[in-house]
């Protein structure tokens, strides 16, 4: 009785997919991505001149989101929606209204060409032309493309029913050079990489938490050209993530400082890399290959501070995060300083707005002094 339970146990995780390799796709493609850092949802890709052709391998026997969003959120996104149920593959073009289930288009511009279930988990394959001239669709572009993933272990009862929400866990967005992604530039062959993370961090059950950990680049010991940057990992609850050097020219330089400095954002904080909620290019981002963001000069006294905002509406308890940036780097200088330029109206206890107003307008300006410090002197 004992060795029958204990071999039924064993075979269970092998029914679910657990046991089994993610299958390779039949057709060669050039470009692929794990989407999410669990690798549940791997997406490969193949573009030409009038089409971009997808197949998505997802662990999961429920349905499969996909589609493309300019700003990397749920609205406004162009999306299709498949599963297969009962050895049939359902797939719609769909689009969003808002941040609810999106609604199937008039215009079926993606087109099915694959389906199935098996051991792993889902299979599709599609394809859409690169401009549809519908107005629900996106078009795709040379620049990074916001995607957008989700998935659920259930199917949607109907073709057209309620599709169940597919929860904090399993979605997610990235954002891939879909039509450039071979456009990849030389970089010198003395580069090195640091990664700055946040060294599984316990996100409290907060809605929403600012996370901030220091660290040092002084064994640099001279300027050094940032070549490509990168967001290692992401998880669901991160909203934005900076990085900020140039911290210590107020006073002293202890740790606490440093942390204080940041915490009330002094304006001597400087910017160095900054993601917000995944729709920076995971890419990886080559700068050209004329130009690097300079890291590691005396001036920053070569600290910096990685800062992750997390939204946590729900209030999750089992968050561990260890996401954060890897930077790649060369001591060989290359011919120009890349800069950063922060704009926009700093928020805080003297930001008022007059109560009972219907609407209210902020101006902010920029004198030209303040251009000139920043920028050629021409």
């Amino acid at each position: 009785m004992h060795s029958f339970l204990c071999l039924t146990l064993l075979f269970i995780p092998a029914v679910f997919g657990a046991a089994y390799e993610r299958p390779k796709p039949i057709l060669e493609f050039p470009f692929s991505e794990n989407l999410d850092d669990d690798g549940n949802y791997q997406l490969y890709w193949k573009p030409n001149k009038t089409h971009v052709t997808f197949e998505v391998h997802v662990k999961t026997r429920g349905y499969v989101g996909f589609g493309i969003s300019p700003n990397g959120k749920m609205y406004p996104a162009d999306i299709v929606v498949g599963w297969i149920k009962d050895g049939k593959t359902y797939f719609t073009d769909r689009h969003s209204k808002g941040h609810s289930e999106p609604v199937i288009d008039r215009s079926q511009d993606w087109t099915l060409l694959h389906g199935e279930e098996n051991e792993f988990g889902t299979i599709l394959r599609f394809t859409r032309k690169i401009e549809t001239c519908d107005d629900d669709d996106i078009t795709f572009s040379d620049e990074a493309m916001r995607i957008i993933y989700s998935y659920h272990p259930d199917d949607p009862e109907t073709e057209t029913g309620s599709m169940p929400w597919h929860g904090v866990k399993r979605h997610g967005t990235k954002s891939i050079y879909l039509m450039s992604a071979n456009s990849v530039p030389e970089i010198e062959d003395d580069v090195r990489t640091v990664d700055i993370l946040n060294g599984n961090y316990h996100i409290p059950p907060v809605k929403t938490v600012y996370h901030c950990r220091v660290f040092s680049l002084d064994a640099l010991g001279k300027k050094h050209h940032m070549v490509k940057p990168l967001l290692n990992q992401r998880m669901p609850l991160m909203s934005t993530i900076c990085l900020y050097t140039n911290v210590l020219q107020c006073t002293g330089n202890t740790w606490e400082l440093i942390t204080t400095a940041m915490k009330y954002k002094t304006p001597q904080n400087r910017v160095v890399i900054p993601f917000s909620d995944g729709k920076s290019a995971h890419g990886p981002f080559y700068f050209p290959k004329n130009i690097g963001m300079p890291i590691g000069e005396p001036d920053d006294d070569a600290v910096y501070i990685l800062e992750t905002h997390y939204d946590n509406p729900t209030e999750l308890t089992d968050m561990i995060d260890n996401s954060g940036m890897r930077i790649t780097y060369t001591p060989t200088l290359r011919q120009y300083d890349a800069g950063l330029l922060t704009i926009g109206m700093k928020v805080g206890s003297h930001h008022i707005i007059p109560p009972f107003e219907e609407d209210f307008i902020n101006e902010g300006f920029c004198t030209e002094d303040c251009l000139r410090q920043g920028g050629p002197s021409t």
